[in-house]
């Protein structure tokens, strides 16, 4: 087998290392989802049982159940899916409750915390990640060909790389935010 132009190869080294990016950035999006169900079923329940909540109660075995039930649905739609719909539901069910003079503070909390997702933005990083493991490579053929085209693809993949590791951020500080108001540890 001969060896790959080093060009070539460096390209293949920034696709690899955009790919680690946007798995992390996908694992970290799964863990957000669990908390935004967590948060609605919690939500759901503070009106019978207010005492789920202000126990703070070990969420372990839901975290593990929720994950698997996940996984499951992860293989009849999007991770985009899944979670605007997550999304869609704690905040329908959090904005009903916040009418409830009765409830604890952190629910308008969590209210606000979502208020400032930038969702959005996750939604078309997810659509990034469908062109660069879709489309990527049927697109750059041409530019592998030369030295300058390698060095464009490297370059645009080390920028995707970066907007995937700045999500990532984005979401760990949002998901420490919201399991500091639940009151999760994990």
């Amino acid at each position: 087998m001969s060896k790959l132009n080093p060009d070539i190869q460096a390209v293949f080294a920034a696709f690899g290392q955009t790919a680690y990016s946007v798995q992390i950035f996908e694992a970290d999006l799964i863990t957000l989802l669990i908390v935004l169900r967590q948060m609605a079923r919690l939500a759901k329940n503070v009106k019978d049982t207010p005492e789920l909540f202000l126990k703070k109660e070990p969420i372990e075995k839901f975290w593990r159940e929720e994950g698997n039930r996940i996984q499951n649905q992860l293989e009849k739609c999007t991770l985009g899916q899944l979670l605007k719909n997550a999304f869609t539901q704690s905040k329908e069910t959090l904005n009903e409750l916040n009418e409830d003079q009765t409830l604890p503070s952190a629910f308008k909390d969590i209210n606000k915390q979502l208020d400032r997702l930038p969702f959005e933005d996750w939604l078309d990083a997810l659509a990034s990640r469908n062109y660069l493991f879709h489309r990527f490579w049927y697109d750059a053929d041409d530019q592998l060909g030369t030295k300058e085209g390698c060095y464009k693809l490297k370059k645009h993949l080390l920028n995707y790389n970066d907007q995937f590791e700045n999500h990532v951020d984005d979401v760990r500080k949002t998901l420490k935010t919201l399991m500091d108001i639940m009151g999760c540890k994990r």
